[in-house]
């Protein structure tokens, strides 16, 4: 599918961004998977996950398009058995593909997403606590390997207090077959028509110097933001996404969710992970193939742990980065913290050995109340340094 066609249809004649007042996310999604299923590419691999949890190489399981979009849809009919229209729904799981196909799922659902994470992840039982009890999901989205958790997570609750758990990669895809075209659905009901000022998910702050805050973004600035960042980012195709950031960020969740409705190839990993051997992130951006053009986001401590952990010059990264060649790497954005001049250039010296080139870096601004992005440098000279005396 041509992206820059597909995307084309959302832009008016003097290419200003123009979304219809009934689009939402999964509405973008639903579209955009038809464009590509027509065309024959719905058997596509979509996601790539990388699983290092009992394996120090690492397991890949791959899931096609066609296979993710069965997944939302069996999420969405479950849920719509057991919740109401605008009920809010909480996701808590480790990253992993489920986490994503739960959240559009329970977009597709007519519902609002409450995304947090797995309630294993090391102090943060007051923040949960703290966000539930604010946002009173119904029901939480959960995986196999999370579910354990969460259960006991609730287990000390009065039973009318607890929300209902379901397990998303415990659904039969078979639930998918009862799924309803909306479409179909408004000819006979038009009242129930979405609306891109309806809300989409809430996400909530981190809470670390205050009480967590909810953050009420609609359905019309997420797609407007998605748009802007396919403006932004200039993405030249064929592309491959690669990302280990927590699906519970909204860096995180929108690049995944941008990946998907786009259907971008997309490798993901959990941030533990990354973190136990930042080679594997670099591994992640190796070519190849030599027409794909490879895209990441980072924060900018990432660039740190890379350049003192992922040398591909030492013993340890020897046999894991042999022969790296970044010669791919289109864009590389690093965000959601203060970056440093230091630690770009430390990061582009040591990988310029390995064909990165300096344009590749886009340090980026953003915050949730904006959705995500808010500026990425434009110019082909980036990264641009400019010093200021505060005196």
């Amino acid at each position: 599918m041509d992206i820059n066609a597909a995307m084309g249809q959302f832009f008016d004649e003097n290419g200003q961004i123009a979304v219809p007042d009934a689009l939402t996310l999964a509405g973008m999604n639903e579209m955009l998977f038809g464009a590509a299923k027509a065309q024959g590419e719905a058997d596509t691999v979509l996601y790539r996950y990388w699983d290092y949890n009992d394996s120090a190489e690492g397991v890949l399981r791959e899931y096609t398009r066609e296979e993710i979009n069965t997944r939302i849809k069996a999420v969405c009919v479950r849920l719509q058995q057991v919740t109401n229209r605008g009920d809010r729904v909480a996701i808590l799981a480790n990253n992993s593909p489920e986490y994503v196909y739960s959240f559009l799922g329970i977009m597709y659902a007519g519902l609002v997403p409450v995304p947090l994470y797995d309630p294993t992840e090391p102090g943060h039982a007051d923040h949960l606590t703290a966000v539930l009890d604010s946002s009173t999901p119904v029901a939480v989205m959960t995986n196999k390997r999370s579910a354990a958790a969460v259960r006991e997570f609730f287990a000390d609750r009065p039973a009318p207090e607890r929300p209902r758990v379901l397990v998303a990669d415990a659904l039969p895809d078979s639930l998918a077959e009862q799924w309803q075209n909306p479409a179909e659905l408004l000819a006979k009901h038009p009242e129930l028509a979405p609306k891109s000022s309806d809300e989409a998910f809430l996400q909530y702050t981190s809470g670390s110097t205050r009480t967590p805050a909810g953050v009420v973004l609609t359905h019309k600035s997420i797609v407007t933001n998605v748009l802007q960042i396919f403006i932004a980012v200039k993405l030249q195709p064929p592309v491959r996404i690669v990302s280990w950031l927590p699906l519970h960020h909204d860096m995180g969740l929108i690049l995944a969710t941008f990946a998907s409705i786009l259907g971008l190839p997309f490798d993901l990993m959990s941030p533990r992970d990354f973190l136990q051997n930042p080679a594997r992130w670099i591994k992640q951006l190796d070519k190849r193939d030599d027409e794909e053009n490879i895209y990441t986001v980072v924060p900018n401590f990432a660039l740190e742990l890379a350049t003192r952990y992922a040398n591909p010059a030492d013993e340890a990264n020897a046999e894991l980065l042999a022969g790296l060649d970044l010669s791919r790497v289109d864009g590389l954005v690093n965000g959601s913290e203060p970056v440093t001049h230091a630690s770009v250039e430390r990061f582009l010296d040591l990988f310029a050995n390995y064909q990165l080139r300096r344009d590749t870096m886009r340090p980026s601004y953003g915050l949730a109340e904006a959705s995500l992005l808010v500026t990425t440098p434009q110019t082909d000279k980036r990264p641009w340094t400019q010093w200021f005396d505060r005196e």
